[in-house]
């Protein structure tokens, strides 16, 4: 997608991955990286209950952001469908999904989304 030297990538560069268990045994995935001038960070956790993954993402930066957020490419129209927590925008363009931050990110600071990826099943379809 990208390479050290982007300031703005399509997606976190996400470079380091840590699995952690929770106080109550939950388990998350937890991931730092760095591009341009700017820190970022995610937390991925399964909720099998409900077939999903829920990310909370975060980029610390030093200037306002050409573009901040997630970038997806679908693989098959009706295998996942994507619910917004907190403060996210999706939009879907062609067979790319992108997820950015609700606020527009124009000076240094810490910007967050998070988001919720729940998989379809096969009577949903």
């Amino acid at each position: 997608e990208a390479s050290a030297e982007d300031v703005w990538p399509a997606s976190p560069p996400l470079q380091s991955l840590s699995v952690e268990t929770l106080t109550d045994g939950r388990r998350v995935a937890l991931l730092v990286g760095m591009a341009g001038g700017s820190h970022w960070s995610a937390r991925v956790e399964a909720i099998a209950e409900r077939g999903a993954l829920a990310f909370d993402l975060a980029c610390r930066h030093v200037g306002g952001a050409l573009w901040l957020g997630s970038t997806y490419r679908v693989l098959s129209e009706r295998a996942c469908e994507i619910a917004v927590h907190g403060d996210a925008i999706v939009t879907a363009q062609g067979d790319t999904i992108a997820i950015e931050p609700a606020q527009p990110v124009r000076a240094a600071g810490t910007a967050r989304w998070k988001y919720l990826v729940e998989l379809q099943s096969a009577d949903d379809s």
